[in-house]
């Protein structure tokens, strides 16, 4: 369909397949989590949940909880806080349950938030998108995917995730007021998602490139709202430099900085970063230990579910959307956009 022979709407996921595609989701995050989630506790990283505790009992503000102290990390605590604060309202305070409950809706929408961003990109090809936004769930190189503790990890990547699919939408917008709006949403979710974490700063930074992958647009469009996108990661990145350089080493960040800066140092551990990440099968194990079935029925469940979900959506598709004469080369070009973002995605570890 196109708009005043300019400006081409790309296709979106219909509502029935969207339901299906969420509904799959969340099946899939419950089998991994039930098992374990409710009766996880939170064995250190419990200063959030403190901060939370004093700031509403001791200083007498329930919105103070919401910021940290780190201005450059600002919103660090804003689902710790939201957590500590359900619990409070459901008469459950001092448990870790709410802070589980909303670990798994962060974990479930990062999943579905990045099927409905692929299908923005691959329209033709809904079952594909539904197995990346699986893999996305299921993926754990680092084995803190169940740790409530990461809560903040889990934040920072969803307000990345709902930012782009907003700034998507103001792109693909032919409104110039709802495009306005759209474009100030996508500016607030990024100041959460950065304020939050810096770690997808580079991630953020490229992301406007993506926009050569879809349809094609005016070249003035493309630089205008790629323009407004980079407005928010370049204040943060401002703001960061100039705060290293007053604070004269005396910051977490520098206590953490590597000593070793030379070429050859740098590129070993990013080779070492990448590869390790992709060797699941390497991935250190906790220790030999016998598996009961308990650890068994979570992995079953996820295969099961997700075989399913894939019969599914292949059926839910029109047939004429879901092409694949050319399957192969979107598998490759997805796989090379993808590794292209794996790579861009340590720099800030470095």
């Amino acid at each position: 369909m196109k708009l005043d022979n300019s400006l081409e709407i790309s296709f979106r996921p219909i509502p029935s397949l969207r339901r299906m595609v969420a509904f799959t989701y969340l099946a899939l995050v419950l089998a991994m989590w039930l098992p374990f989630g409710p009766s996880s506790g939170m064995p250190y990283e419990t200063g959030f949940a403190f901060n939370s505790e004093t700031s509403s009992a001791i200083e007498g503000s329930m919105l103070k909880g919401f910021f940290y102290a780190d201005p450059m990390r600002i919103h660090t605590s804003t689902f710790y806080h939201l957590s500590y604060l359900l619990g409070e309202l459901v008469g459950a305070g001092g448990s870790f349950v709410p802070y589980q409950v909303v670990l798994v809706i962060l974990w479930w929408t990062r999943g579905f938030l990045l099927f409905l961003i692929l299908e923005e990109f691959l329209p033709r090809y809904s079952a594909l998108n539904f197995l990346m936004g699986t893999l996305a769930l299921v993926h754990s190189s680092d084995g803190a995917v169940q740790w409530v503790g990461q809560l903040n990890q889990y934040g920072y990547m969803f307000w990345m995730l709902a930012a782009f699919y907003v700034f998507l939408r103001s792109y693909l917008e032919p409104s110039p007021q709802r495009t306005a709006i759209w474009v100030c949403g996508a500016a607030f979710l990024q100041h959460m998602s950065l304020w939050s974490y810096e770690s997808q700063i580079v991630i953020m930074l490229t992301m406007p490139l993506s926009l050569l992958l879809l349809k094609k647009r005016p070249l003035r469009r493309m630089l205008t709202l790629g323009g407004c996108w980079l407005l928010v990661p370049m204040v943060y990145v401002g703001m960061t430099i100039v705060r290293y350089l007053r604070a004269g080493g005396q910051t977490y960040q520098f206590s953490v900085m590597r000593s070793e800066w030379a070429i050859s140092s740098v590129l070993g551990d990013w080779y070492f970063n990448v590869i390790s990440s992709l060797k699941f099968w390497a991935w250190a194990s906790l220790g030999p230990r016998q598996v009961r079935s308990i650890d068994l029925a979570p992995s079953l469940a996820s295969v099961a579910i997700s075989a399913g979900g894939t019969w599914l959506v292949c059926r839910a598709v029109d047939s004429n959307r879901e092409s694949y004469e050319k399957v192969w080369i979107t598998c490759l070009v997805a796989a090379a956009v993808g590794f292209v973002l794996l790579i861009i995605s340590f720099p800030v570890y470095l």
